[in-house]
């Protein structure tokens, strides 16, 4: 799985007629750095003047604190504490696949790529060795 590493304010550059963003992807343990450069253009769609007007939005570099109101709302629910958002996140992706959900639609849901077969390896994990026995006396 790809992730985008943490993004900063400071990563963004802005000059007169570009932006430049400075970013890494993460894949596994390897870290790739990237430049995403936006060109101003003198046009109805401009990603320059876009991202400019973005930035400057004072709201937009507050903190949110998603994550306390992850863990509260999971308190509230009544979710037991050695239950965590990946466990959760998990038990999402096999009821989707239970309900009928195509492989494809819940990679797009958990931000997998579209081909990726963790979710079907992960769904169709056997849960015990005992498992293992009665499939391969059942057959």
């Amino acid at each position: 799985m790809m992730e985008l590493a943490a993004m900063k304010r400071s990563d963004i550059q802005q000059i007169e007629d570009r932006t430049t963003i400075h970013t890494k992807v993460r894949k596994g343990k390897k870290i790739k750095e990237f430049n995403i450069k936006f060109l101003k253009r003198n046009d109805v769609c401009c990603a320059h003047e876009d991202l400019k007007l973005w930035l400057m939005d004072s709201q937009l570099w507050k903190d949110l604190g998603c994550s306390s109101e992850l863990k509260e709302l999971i308190g509230q629910v009544g979710v037991d504490d050695v239950f965590g958002g990946n466990m959760i996140r998990h038990l999402m992706m096999t009821m989707l696949r239970q309900d009928g959900a195509s492989l494809e639609l819940v990679n797009e849901f958990t931000s997998h790529a579209p081909v990726s077969s963790i979710v079907y390896r992960f769904c169709n994990k056997l849960e015990k060795a005992d498992d293992l026995g009665s499939l391969l006396l059942k057959e």
